[in-house]
């Protein structure tokens, strides 16, 4: 069953798979400008596959971290509440990110709504919801240890292949 996804997250999904020089001007506009000047980390080289690139574009004052390979965007994730789970907080989004739920949704509201998720998983006490967005992508809905939503996740299902 592919998820219903409205509201802002839309424009994070069709972000989902574009290239790096089709990305950046789009993420400045969709944060009204709070995503410019990442700190970004690049995996060395020696990990991957040989002439392969992965990179990660933190994006701390926008609550938004990108995962390039190959210079394509094979996933992003958007923090939606503040905790201290990261050495360096990631500021929440500070807009509702789907019509159907507000970002303090609980697991059991977004099964309600989107129904049982192809996949459950999770670490440390925080439970993970994915689900189909479409053909080619997925939503991973990521709660904290008290079942709060913490972050989405977006991304392409060959990357999680890969």
């Amino acid at each position: 069953m592919e998820a219903k996804l409205n509201g802002p997250i839309t424009k994070y999904i069709n972000l989902v798979g574009v290239n790096v020089n089709q990305a950046q001007e789009t993420v400045a506009s969709i944060t009204n400008g709070l995503a410019v000047d990442p700190v970004i980390h690049t995996t060395d080289p020696s990990f991957l596959a040989a002439d392969s690139s992965e990179s990660y574009w933190l994006y701390y004052n926008a609550g938004l971290e990108l995962h390039w390979r190959d210079d394509v965007l094979t996933d992003l994730s958007l923090h939606i509440q503040d905790d201290n789970f990261h050495k360096a907080p990631y500021v929440p989004l500070s807009y509702q990110l789907l019509t159907s739920l507000p970002n303090t949704t609980t697991i059991q509201e977004v099964v309600s709504t989107f129904g049982t998720p192809e996949f459950e998983g999770g670490l440390w006490g925080r439970k993970n919801l994915r689900y189909r967005a479409d053909e080619e992508k997925y939503v991973a809905f990521c709660f904290d240890d008290k079942g709060r939503l913490w972050s989405v996740k977006l991304g392409l299902y060959r990357a999680l292949r890969g």
